[in-house]
């Protein structure tokens, strides 16, 4: 349908002040809000009749919501679909993966919650995956944080056996005798393995949840 041109001066004015409020959308959403505001008065103006009435201009107005009400739902709509592009899914996932693996250094933490504010904001996954993606993404933090600790720990309270010396993590002072490395390995590499395990559970599903967002870009469009 073709919406009209020319509107009740109550309507004019109502569409004017629409698109005061819509100057900063994108253009595209901005036309396509004006049209479709254009051609629902069209409908409801043909239905009470050529002639309406102040009163029942004014009826068809209340029932559509304040200009800037509609502008705002139009803002809002933009924003969530800027967030189902199709860069959304491989950008939160490479953030997930810069803020795990740069956890040690604290600041590319920042990366790993801005994944999470995207994926909390985005359409592109269900409450669930939500849920899914910041526990994976503080799992995969926790896990890797967890794994650098246990080799450093591993490196500093083993020492060469070839020498008999090394150093004691406790006191930081070196030690001599029987103590073998090979104990405290063992002991780091039960840890280890489960925490390499549920490191690599996480990773895991961060890629599934990306793929999965990934997929539904065309369908949010």
């Amino acid at each position: 349908m073709t919406a009209p041109t020319t509107f009740p001066p109550k309507v004019e004015a109502y569409l004017a002040e629409l698109n005061t409020h819509l100057e900063g959308t994108e253009p595209a959403a901005r036309a396509d809000t004006l049209l479709g505001v254009r051609e629902h008065l069209h409908d409801a103006l043909a239905a009470v009749g050529p002639d309406p009435s102040d009163a029942q201009v004014q009826a068809i107005l209340d029932r559509l919501g304040p200009a800037k009400d509609v502008a705002g739902a139009t803002d809002a709509k933009a924003g969530r679909q800027r967030l189902a592009a199709a860069w959304v899914a491989p950008i939160v996932l490479l953030l997930q993966l810069v803020g795990i693996a740069g956890s040690i250094f604290f600041l590319p933490i920042a990366a790993l919650i801005a994944a999470c504010v995207i994926v909390g904001l985005s359409p592109l996954w269900r409450p669930w995956e939500k849920i899914t993606s910041i526990v994976a993404s503080l799992v995969g933090l926790v896990t890797f944080i967890a794994a650098i600790a246990g080799m450093m720990m591993a490196a500093n309270d083993c020492y060469d056996e070839s020498t008999g010396q090394g150093m004691d993590l406790d006191t930081n002072t070196p030690i001599e005798g029987t103590k073998a490395c090979s104990d405290v390995a063992n002991s780091v590499n039960v840890g280890g393995v489960l925490i390499v395990a549920l490191g690599a559970l996480a990773l895991a599903a961060l890629i599934f949840l990306a793929i999965r967002g990934a997929r539904r870009v065309d369908r949010t469009a």
